[in-house]
């Protein structure tokens, strides 16, 4: 059950979200606008990328938090369909909603820095996607100056408590690759943090 900091955050998630995301909007339209086909948004939130969605996507959106749920159901999508799972992606009753290698994609935005097992996710996402299916990445990680990785190690401790669970200080780009993903295309950038943006395939 939700508390109230569970229902309060996803109230004030896009709020305070708005001006980071406006620098993130081209980003996600390149990665999810083209996509066809049976579609896992891992960590769905408040439906940040549903609007990018075509009408060839079939959708299914997990997310562990129910007030994120809600939030995101008043969002327009533009897919097909879109399905609804309140579960997270290292719960291992994942699979008693989700078969294995039934998705053509995998959306993973702002979703490797909050869970608390990446590298169980990252297993999850192999065994989910379809054999030739890609991994649709869009994370913020660990600085590459030594003077901002000793600020982000800092501050997490702090940060993880009042963002849920977010994480500023981890390698995602290295974990992907170590989890037996290579990339198809990738490329980093800063807006604030330091962001890996890419599409990856099975190894």
């Amino acid at each position: 059950m939700a508390n109230f900091y569970n229902r309060l955050f996803a109230k004030l998630y896009d709020k305070f979200m708005h001006g980071f995301e406006k620098g993130l909007v081209k980003n996600r339209n390149e990665l999810v606008s083209g996509l066809k086909g049976k579609v896992l948004e891992v960590g769905s939130g408040t439906g940040v990328n549903f609007s990018f969605y075509n009408t060839e996507a079939d959708v299914v959106a997990i997310e562990p938090s129910l007030p994120m749920i809600s939030v995101s159901k008043t969002k327009y999508c533009n897919c097909s369909k879109i399905e609804y799972v309140n579960i997270g992606i290292t719960d291992d009753r994942l699979w008693q909603y989700l078969d294995e290698h039934s998705f053509d994609f995998i959306i993973s935005t702002l979703v490797l820095c909050t869970v608390d097992k990446p590298d169980k996710a990252i297993l999850n996402y192999k065994r989910l996607l379809k054999p030739g299916g890609k991994l649709i990445v869009l994370e913020h990680i660990h600085s590459s100056t030594k003077r901002n990785k000793i600020l982000q190690n800092i501050a997490n401790p702090f940060w993880n408590v009042f963002s849920e669970g977010c994480n500023l200080n981890r390698n995602t780009d290295q974990l992907i690759i170590r989890g037996g993903f290579k990339p198809v295309k990738y490329e980093y950038f800063v807006k604030t943090l330091r962001w890996v943006k890419g599409v990856y395939e099975l190894g």
